[in-house]
């Protein structure tokens, strides 16, 4: 039997007496005033904002029909000293486009054009899912990201430079249509797939291409006259300038399709401030109207639920970045990432209350404006949490491995640990305690919650924890029988089998002293990160029918492999180190931004795979079988064959990233 049992966190009873100054309405809702708003964020900005790393800024507060602050902060390009213009400077919103996308949605449904519970095969114009389930995907779920398809984000082939070139919606998602995986409505995955999929419908039911009727149903409605989903080389003159962590302008480049309905949108300040007033408006911004109050108020109501109390996603909107910061108010918002780019919008609809942020770099100052914010205007009130005493042996139902849907290498592990108490490893390199709250719900130190969802069976498939994605429950294989835990290599091998990452042969053998041919070494670095081939026109003439030939094709694109003179890929020739530095090095230095660096080497590494070696070993990436000589050198054996374990040490590295 449950024993129920009171205790206070220190992160969940905080001890306020009032609002920070500033007045009450009579309904209850705070009244900011322009002043302490605007000193509120040349507080926040002053303290934040700096050449080196996060340059530059803008934000943008609105409470009911009125803009308290639209104001650029830092500079748009550092290097000529360009200040950010609220009314013009450009910034990349991301997935912020979603809510949009939503809105256009909504449109439809009021129309009668769109029905939101109706087979997205009757919108799409002849292409057939692969869905192996009797329930049809709807636009229901492809607005709470719960259509159940494969992960499938932008790729490194995506990318394109010409920013005048137009690569069609319609072509792209022909080709990358995605098979359904889990059943409809059953659990979470973040799915830009999914929103690509939603503009594409509304596309077809409007005739016209997206971005034209986004334009004419809300952008020119709300005068949101810079607003646009598509970058032209005329319109890059008013973007601000992205940097990456070093400070360094990142350059301009474009992912296909060339409008992406889940993502390609670009905003200004003033423009975000207009859309945020419809949104707190019923849809109206003065006399002009773009939605329904009832069809605003479905794109902020939660349409899924992990557990009761605990929102999955709207239609568009989500739960906020900081849930244990939303200090009572009901928060609706949607982040965006875009290279260099960090965006934020977010809603307090009870108080009239929307804010819009974007940086010109990838940082975290986002969720820390959002909680300073929250904490300035809204402080926290008392909070008494009730646990639950269940005892240990009752949860252990919830105990094993899991698997975030959208991005597979990240597995966890989960224990009971005690009455009413579990944790969680695996995240981030540390363990994290939760305490029980209710049947199957707990939180951890900071008030985040973790919820568990059971099958069908009634029993725990998945859990929710920071963030959109659900981790699925996933069980581990046995250990090689011929990988001692002695080895040095156990260390890379095992977790990597643990995870699925490693196919051994049918005796359970793994053979570590083997070596790894070309197309195995591909395979792994093509599949960890979901890429697949777009062109059909084969890149080799000896692949054709080989059980790599895609993942071959889809190194070809992506410049990691190239024709011999003959045209071969020389599949199944085993692969020297240096070779496998060089793939290793190609895929992750625009992953990680990591730039060449200097090792002493030993001789025997050819010209054109110098600076890939060097960096490897510059980072460590290699086992005993790389010796260190009396001079400091490191004889890295570059054009010795690359044995299994010794490209486990690659493989884990890609799974792990160092720091």
């Amino acid at each position: 039997m449950q024993r129920i049992i009171l205790l206070t966190m220190s992160a969940l009873l905080v001890l306020v007496s009032a609002f920070p100054g500033g007045k009450v309405s009579a309904e209850g809702k705070r009244q900011l005033t322009v002043e302490e708003v605007k000193q509120f964020a040349e507080d926040f900005f002053k303290r934040n904002l700096n050449d080196k790393s996060v340059p530059g800024a803008i934000f943008t507060v609105v409470q009911g029909d009125k803009v308290l602050l639209n104001q650029g902060y830092g500079y748009a390009d550092v290097e000529s000293k360009k200040r950010i213009d609220p009314q013009a400077t450009l910034f990349r919103v991301a997935s912020i486009a979603k809510v949009v996308t939503a809105a256009a949605s909504m449109q439809l449904v009021e129309q009668g054009k769109l029905k939101l519970d109706q087979n997205i095969e009757d919108y799409l114009g002849g292409p057939k899912l692969q869905n192996p389930f009797s329930k049809p995907v709807t636009s229901a779920n492809l607005l709470t990201h719960t259509a159940g398809f494969t992960a499938r984000d932008a790729q490194e082939t995506d990318s394109y430079k010409d920013l005048d070139a137009y690569l069609p919606l319609e072509d792209f998602l022909k080709q990358m249509l995605r098979p359904v995986k889990h059943e409809p409505g059953e659990a979470v995955m973040y799915d830009n797939f999914g929103w690509m999929l939603q503009g594409y419908i509304v596309q077809q039911i409007a005739k016209t291409p997206f971005e034209d009727y986004v334009n004419k149903a809300i952008f020119t409605p709300l005068g949101m006259n810079h607003s646009t989903f598509r970058l032209t080389s005329k319109l890059a003159q008013q973007l601000a300038t992205a940097y990456d962590g070093a400070g360094n302008p990142l350059p301009l480049h474009e992912v296909a399709p060339t409008v992406q309905p889940q993502g390609s949108m670009l905003s200004t300040g003033e423009d975000m401030a207009k859309f945020l007033i419809s949104q707190l408006n019923g849809g109206a911004l003065g006399n002009n109207r773009i939605l329904k109050e009832s069809s605003v108020k479905e794109m902020q109501t939660f349409h899924h639920y992990a557990a009761p109390g605990v929102p999955d996603t709207a239609y568009g909107y989500e739960p906020s970045n900081v849930p244990w910061k939303d200090n009572g108010q009901k928060v609706v918002g949607k982040d965006g990432d875009y290279q260099g780019f960090t965006s934020y919008m977010w809603l307090i609809p009870e108080q009239s209350i929307g804010v819009f942020v974007s940086f010109t770099a990838s940082t975290q100052l986002r969720e820390q404006l959002y909680s300073e914010f929250m904490d300035h205007f809204f402080p926290a009130k008392p909070v008494q949490v009730q646990f639950l005493n269940t005892p240990v042996q009752d949860l252990q139902a919830v105990e094993g491995s899991y698997r975030k849907l959208r991005t597979f290498n990240a597995v966890v592990q989960i224990k009971a640990v005690g009455n009413g108490e579990i944790a969680l490893s695996g995240l981030n390199g540390k363990a994290i305690k939760f305490r029980q709250t209710g049947p199957q719900v707990f939180k951890d130190e900071n008030g985040a919650t973790l919820a568990f969802v059971n099958d069908s069976a009634g029993t725990p498939k998945y859990f929710k924890y920071l963030g959109v994605d659900y981790f699925e429950k996933i069980k581990l294989p046995t250990p090689f029988t011929d990988v001692s835990s002695k080895s040095p290599y156990a260390k890379f091998i095992d977790p990597l089998y643990s995870f699925g990452f490693l196919n051994g042969r049918s005796d359970g053998k793994f053979s570590p002293e083997g070596y790894t041919t070309r197309a195995e070494f591909v395979h792994f670095l093509v599949t960890l990160f979901g890429l697949t081939p777009r062109s059909s026109e084969p890149a080799f003439k000896d692949t054709a029918g080989h059980w790599a030939e895609a993942d071959l094709q889809t190194a070809a694109e992506g410049g990691l492999l190239t024709p011999d003179s003959k045209g071969n890929a020389n599949p199944d020739q085993v692969i020297t180190r240096q070779e496998a530095a060089y793939l290793f090095y190609q895929v992750v230095r625009g992953m990680w931004g990591i730039t060449p660096q200097d090792a002493k080497l030993a001789p025997g590494t050819d010209s054109w795979a110098l600076e890939s070696v060097k960096t490897v070993v510059a980072l460590g990436l290699y086992g005993p079988e790389a010796k260190k000589n009396e001079d400091g050198s490191v004889d890295y054996r570059s054009k010795q064959p690359l044995k299994r374990q010794e490209a486990a040490v690659f493989f884990y590295t890609l799974v792990n990233p160092p720091s």
